[in-house]
């Protein structure tokens, strides 16, 4: 009805054969769930004349576009990229929703049930300007299987990630000072990457999250991006070996026999065997307190035996959880 002023909580929920919605002018507040599980609606649009709510592409707004309030159930898309205008996405409001990607542009806030129970979505790129991640916010999202949280994350809800059966790795930055009970419960796959000394950390030790201490590394000041994450392991960290050795211009040929890499620069020369403290430098010994392993199939060295044997100079910035190299 063109005069109808408010649409409350679950008014038209399981309305399975509603296609399409026209919002009237005189609407002042739709509620949370209004629309849940009408799978077939693909199409909102707004009167002009609407002062609180706008569309775009089928897709409900406020007025000024700051808020996603509403993804059609029934729409159905690969990715999704949400407007730059952007900064909130509303309670439940991609719930239950068919979509499989996800770029958040500049989104702050991801409010509670946001995706719950999107059982199509695994391709998340998250905002570098997400601060919170609400409760139940990607309940029972079962596609997904990796997630790296941005640095500017500082919370997360209770149940946020329950229920993610599939999800075998997280990120969680060291900046996080919230985590509500139960975050991860059921995610019985994942291993989380967590700052050392971090509320993270704390977290994951207190709730049954298997985790992994991890740091990051820069040379000369610029952050090397690895594509799997340095971790630490007795006070010292690896790192993988082909990335290190590419950043530091090293040349590294690998040995299947003996399990041993051999690292050159010039007329030096390194060995670095799997699981052996001992190293050898232009064939004389040196002992290293970590010896290099294979994580993940991956084979990891520890950063600062490496780079200190070709005259690297290695600095430990505790505040940052962040390995310094400088050549």
């Amino acid at each position: 009805p063109k005069n109808i002023t408010e649409i409350g909580d679950y008014a038209f929920v399981w309305c399975s054969k509603i296609n399409s919605i026209n919002i009237p002018a005189s609407t002042k507040k739709i509620g949370n769930y209004a629309f849940a599980w009408c799978g077939s609606l693909t199409n909102i649009t707004v009167s002009s004349e609407n002062a609180n709510f706008s569309a775009e592409n089928g897709i409900l707004f406020n007025k000024d576009k700051t808020t996603l309030a509403l993804y059609p159930n029934g729409k159905k898309e690969n990715l999704y990229v949400i407007p730059k205008s952007v900064k909130t996405i509303a309670q439940g409001a991609f719930f239950a929703s068919y979509v499989k990607g996800i770029d958040f542009s500049n989104v702050e806030s991801i409010q509670k049930d946001a995706f719950f129970g999107c059982e199509s979505l695994s391709d998340i790129a998250f905002s570098n300007t997400l601060s919170e991640i609400g409760s139940t916010a990607f309940y029972g999202c079962t596609a997904i299987t990796k997630l790296d949280l941005p640095k500017s994350v500082t919370s997360i809800g209770e149940s946020a990630f329950k229920n993610c059966s599939n999800l075998s790795s997280i990120s969680l930055p060291g900046g996080i000072s919230q985590i509500g009970d139960g975050a991860f419960a059921n995610c019985n796959s994942l291993i989380a990457d967590v700052y050392p000394g971090s509320y993270s950390e704390l977290y994951v030790g207190n709730n049954n999250v298997k985790f992994q201490v991890v740091a990051d590394v820069f040379l000369n000041n610029a952050q090397i991006v690895f594509d799997q994450k340095p971790v630490i392991i007795n006070n010292r960290t690896l790192v993988p070996i082909r990335k290190i050795c590419e950043a530091l211009d090293l040349t590294v040929d690998w040995d299947e026999t003996s399990q041993t890499a051999i690292i050159t620069k010039g007329s030096t020369s390194i060995k670095i065997q799997i699981n052996s403290t001992t190293v050898y430098k232009d064939n004389k010994s040196v002992t290293i307190d970590v010896p290099a392993q294979l994580i993940g199939n991956r084979t990891l060295v520890p950063v600062r035996a490496v780079s200190e044997l070709f005259n690297i100079t290695v600095e430990w910035d505790s505040e940052n959880s962040r390995v310094m190299l400088q050549k």
